[in-house]
């Protein structure tokens, strides 16, 4: 029996190269944790031992880890579903939005590891720190610009083989939305930079040009890219497709929306507070919570794909 279980695994590994990857980033990520230094003005900030910073930290790879799990499951499905409608036009469209997924779950490892290391570097050359959060901000906002710009040229294509365009009306409102919405990040953006001393420590163009607008282009593409594939599951043929697709659509927009309120929320971090660290604990919980709600829908979507090609 056990011999047939650790054939199963091996069979498992050799199957899914994306999660045998996730899992060597997770147990690396979880070394790096353990072992790395700490910044004694982070504890200090924090009123907080070692001790219980590392085990904060540990605690929160639990969530980390099932969207890291969620996020490379998703784009290997969506990449094997994608092979099978190969030469065909929803095939590419498909291998367009696993590239997109692709670029989206590895950059969550990316961002988390890199984060780590340089704050073990500034715990030895504080000089450092201010390079630090420029990187870490960036890293944070790279992978999912270009992730979710070639998400959206797949679901594009998808709704262009239905006739399914993106109509005036529909446009009106995203614009509107998505207008208030940076509105107001713009505005406490600002805000916190000049009442904070520049936690982003870059200049106000800078911020504007290279942070918030690439935010509002990102979310704005993803949003578009939901509403697309929301559009194409429903002209597509067959329920079970249109079910699968569903929750494709709903995991990407509950992803950005925990986007939009995690920078929200960093925003916040980043400025002079009276939050305890029981209570940013539990707020960094739930917004992981929302995040691993989404990517896991976006998982099981692609998983129902997968298992409709097979039968």
């Amino acid at each position: 029996m056990s011999l047939t279980k650790v054939g199963k695994r091996t069979m498992l590994i050799k199957r899914s190269p994306a999660l045998t990857w996730c899992g060597i980033i997770l147990v690396l990520t979880i070394f790096l944790a353990l072992v790395l230094p700490v910044n004694d003005a982070t504890l200090h900030r924090l009123h907080i031992s070692l001790a219980i910073y590392r085990e904060a930290i540990l605690s929160l790879l639990i969530p980390i880890g099932i969207i890291w799990f969620s996020a490379f499951y998703a784009y290997e499905k969506t990449g094997q579903y994608a092979e099978t409608l190969r030469k065909t036009d929803e095939g590419r469209a498909f291998a367009h939005i696993a590239r997109g997924l692709q670029l989206l779950a590895w950059g969550l490892a990316v961002a988390t590891v890199l984060s780590l290391i340089l704050a073990a570097a500034t715990a030895s050359t504080p000089q450092l720190q201010g390079a630090r959060i420029i990187i870490d901000n960036y890293a944070t906002l790279v992978f999912p610009l270009v992730g979710f710009t070639i998400i959206g040229m797949g679901t594009r294509q998808l709704a262009q083989t239905v006739k399914a365009p993106l109509t005036l009306r529909v446009l009106r409102i995203l614009f509107v939305v998505l207008a208030l919405i940076g509105v107001f990040f713009t505005r406490y953006a600002l805000r916190n930079h000049y009442a904070n001393n520049n936690p982003y420590m870059l200049p106000v163009f800078f911020l504007v040009t290279t942070i918030i607008v690439p935010y509002l282009y990102t979310w704005f593409v993803g949003v578009v890219a939901a509403y697309d594939l929301q559009n194409y599951a429903h002209k597509v043929k067959g329920v079970l497709y249109q079910q699968a697709l569903s929750l494709l659509a709903l995991g990407i927009t509950i992803v950005i929306i925990s986007s939009i309120i995690i920078q929200y929320m960093t925003t916040l971090m980043n400025s002079d507070n009276d939050l305890s660290f029981g209570s940013l604990l539990l707020l960094v919980y739930g917004l992981l919570v929302v995040e691993a709600a989404g990517y896991a829908l976006i998982a099981y979507g692609a998983r129902r794909l997968k298992r409709i090609e097979e039968v």
